[in-house]
């Protein structure tokens, strides 16, 4: 039987991949590049009270990723069912660099994605 977070990410999931979103995505992929902290949100408020999630995110060296965390699963558009490590998420398997330190959902986003990195302009 499928968990209530399942369910509701896959709702949420199909519908972004059925109308027309701006940027369009084509793939649950392309949903975690441009839509993962809506996917979680939407989610997270979905769920009934019973069901505990918390919204989180990581990132660094130019990427940042939302997903949710139910019973110690992970989960996000591409991995519905969700998996025991975030850093097996899909996005980590691609983003391998992005996997520096969990953060509530509430951080800011844009501070996540340059941990990490290197300075646009090093002092010379």
């Amino acid at each position: 039987m499928e968990s209530e977070v399942t369910q509701h990410i896959r709702e949420v999931r199909d519908t972004l991949l059925e109308e027309p979103v701006s940027p369009r995505v084509e793939t649950p992929a392309d949903i975690g590049e441009h839509y993962c902290r809506y996917v979680a949100q939407t989610v997270a408020d979905r769920v009934s009270d019973e069901t505990d999630v918390r919204v989180v995110q990581d990132g660094g060296a130019g990427h940042a990723h939302v997903w949710l965390v139910s019973d110690g699963r992970h989960y996000d558009a591409e991995c519905v069912e969700g998996v025991d490590d975030y850093h097996d998420l899909p996005f980590f398997q691609r983003h391998p660099e992005a996997a520096i330190h969990v953060e509530p959902g509430g951080a800011d986003q844009r501070q996540i994605r340059h941990r990490g990195g290197e300075p646009l302009y090093p002092d010379l």
